[in-house]
C-alpha cells in the first residue's frame, strides 16, 4: 500500500495519501521513499482488532483503532 500510494502521488498532482495505522510502524515504511510530505496525513490507529473479537466489545474496548 505504501509502494503503491507513492507511486500515486507521483503521478497525480490530485492526490494525497492518508494512512491510518500505528504511526510508528508507517513513519519507518516511509523513510524508504521520497515525496511531497505535505501531501501525506498520517492518523496514528495503536489498537489492533483482530477476527477472532467480538466486534461490537472490540470497539467499544479499542477507540483508538484504524476501525474506529
Amino acid at each position: 500500500m505504501i509502494a503503491g500510494s507513492i507511486e500515486a502521488l507521483k503521478e497525480r498532482d490530485d492526490f494525497n495519501a492518508v494512512f491510518v495505522g500505528k504511526q510508528d510502524v508507517i513513519e519507518n515504511l516511509l523513510k524508504d521513499y521520497q515525496y511531497d510530505q505535505k501531501r501525506v496525513r498520517i492518523i496514528d490507529a495503536p489498537d489492533v482488532i483482530t477476527c477472532e473479537e467480538e466486534p461490537t466489545v472490540a470497539v467499544r474496548r479499542k477507540p483508538n483503532s484504524s476501525i474506529c
